[in-house]
């Protein structure tokens, strides 16, 4: 009566983002006519869907020498909404207390801080999460730091005298 269409499951963007029909409208007369149209059903993207680290755990080394801005790893999320394409952010969530990791809001590139200090721990643990602005997913990144020697050697005394023999 009415030519209303409605849905008779919840649609989903990520599974189908189109729908063709072809509605046809019958009318009571002797003979029955007959009128079709094409109807195109376009499904929007929503934000139902939280973006996902491609990898849980991240494992880097790093030289306790590295300079400021030194590349440390690279973490990758991806989310299944169309929508939230280029809107991801990361950030360091724990781990990070000393402030000698930075990780880049839009790109998931974690580098030395320039404020990192000169005496490392020997192993960090880094928690970081991306957000969409809506959900938020975590992954660790574990930084075993190869120590440096910042010691030079030293003699106990200043002069050594040795005695050799003409045919030792």
């Amino acid at each position: 009566d009415s030519g209303v269409i409605v849905t008779s499951t919840m649609l989903d963007h990520e599974e189908r983002q189109q729908h063709h029909l072809l509605v046809r409208a019958v009318d009571g007369g002797v003979p029955a006519l007959t009128g079709d149209v094409s109807v195109i059903v376009h499904v929007t993207d929503l934000n139902d869907n939280p973006p996902l680290f491609t990898q849980l755990l991240y494992e880097a080394t790093v030289s306790e020498l590295a300079p400021g801005g030194h590349f440390l790893t690279h973490v990758q999320a991806s989310d299944a909404d169309s929508s939230d394409a280029g809107k991801l952010e990361y950030s360091i969530v724990s781990g990070n207390e000393h402030q000698n990791f930075e990780i880049d809001r839009k790109s998931g590139v974690i580098t030395i801080s320039q404020h990192h200090r000169l005496k490392m721990d020997p192993s960090y643990s880094l928690n970081v999460s991306v957000s969409d602005g809506v959900f938020r997913s975590s992954a660790q990144v574990k930084v075993a730091v190869i120590g440096a020697n910042f010691h030079n050697p030293s003699f106990g005394q200043l002069d050594y005298v040795v005695e050799l023999a003409e045919n030792s």
